[in-house]
């Protein structure tokens, strides 16, 4: 990969963009800029792709790149604007608005085959944080979960800007580069989970990215946004918390009798690490003669779909034989068994 930076140049002249200008539409400083036209630093794939965006040229005029998609000229800048206008209006005005939108939404069907599709990925992400950005990387348009999420109002107006305008430094530089991939590749990225931008990590989300292409494969724009799973997080964290400190032997067993998930209480009763029993087969570690009846047990415990109670002898590392009482149910359908165990061990001996 190489920049013709002799080419850049002259292209950002015949432009008659100076260099601090086309630094801007980049997002970046003047120096970096400069750097990159000397040749001192080589920019990234996707941002030597960029630069042959903002100068409305290909890329192969600039470096040894070959173009991934046309850049379409289709603008729907105002189809993207009457939708973002359709969720925040009064709803007096809003039949009078869903009209006009939906008729140039069928006049711009006519030229961007997917339009269906990018209405269709903003009307069921509403409730999600998402966002429109044209293929200057610049914004076209944001729900009113974008801008809660900046503590933004909900008159902002998004168009125009940058992440760099609504971001730290590192968190905006991470979204520009994800988004410049999706325009460059012109391929989605799909459920990717990590923090929200913009609220000091304090929210945790599954990011989404679309591209934008109109009748011809041109890349119009792109479609970012983040489902809010910060509540879920929170009590799944919770959860591991109660099960990994819980005094009682707790697992998850699969149909396929493998040991799934082993909290530390095992290490206590059997003696054995979570690690070293993680990934065994379950019967490793029952005496031999209860191995059948445990089989049985476990094959009812799965089709009754209720929690049932059986005991068990099972062996120590040691060699001594535990008696352990199982409370199993099923979860995620029939697929694995819950187990919640009790070492009964002494009450036995203590009836013999």
């Amino acid at each position: 990969m190489e920049l013709n930076v002799q080419k850049l140049r002259s292209a950002r002249k015949c432009k008659k963009i100076t260099a601090q200008e086309l630094a801007d539409k980049m997002g970046i400083s003047r120096v970096t800029l400069g750097a990159w036209e000397t040749a001192k630093r080589m920019p990234s794939e996707a941002k030597i792709r960029m630069l042959a965006t903002v100068l409305e040229i290909s890329v192969c005029d600039i470096s040894d790149l070959e173009p991934y998609k046309a850049i379409s000229k289709i603008n729907i800048a105002p189809v993207t604007s009457g939708i973002i206008s359709v969720i925040h209006g009064d709803q007096e005005r809003n039949l009078y608005r869903q009209r006009n939108l939906l008729s140039g939404m069928m006049n711009m069907i006519k030229e961007l085959a997917d339009a269906k599709m990018l209405i269709k990925v903003l009307i069921s992400s509403l409730p999600s944080i998402f966002y429109i950005k044209g293929p200057d990387l610049k914004y076209i348009a944001a729900s009113q979960s974008f801008l809660d999420n900046l503590s933004l109002p909900g008159n902002f107006d998004v168009i125009g800007k940058t992440d760099y305008d609504f971001f730290p430094e590192n968190e905006a530089r991470l979204n520009s580069e994800s988004d410049e991939k999706v325009l460059s590749d012109g391929l989605s990225i799909q459920g990717i989970e990590g923090h929200i931008p913009g609220n000091r990590k304090t929210k945790w989300g599954i990011m989404s990215k679309i591209p934008i292409l109109d009748s011809e494969s041109g890349i119009q724009g792109v479609v970012g946004y983040f489902t809010d799973i910060t509540a879920h997080q929170k009590a799944e964290d919770k959860y591991n918390r109660i099960v990994n400190f819980s005094p009682n032997p707790i697992c998850v067993i699969g149909l396929d009798r493998y040991f799934k998930f082993i909290n530390p209480a095992w290490e206590k009763v059997l003696g054995y690490l979570p690690k070293e029993m993680l990934g065994q087969p379950f019967t490793n570690f029952i005496h031999p003669d209860d191995r059948a009846q445990n089989e049985i047990e476990l094959d009812k415990a799965a089709a009754a779909g209720t929690s049932l109670d059986f005991e068990n002898r099972f062996l120590h590392k040691d060699g001594s034989i535990r008696y352990l009482k199982w409370t199993s149910a099923p979860i995620n359908g029939d697929k694995q068994l819950y187990c919640i165990v009790t070492d009964i061990t002494e009450r036995k001996l203590a009836k013999k």
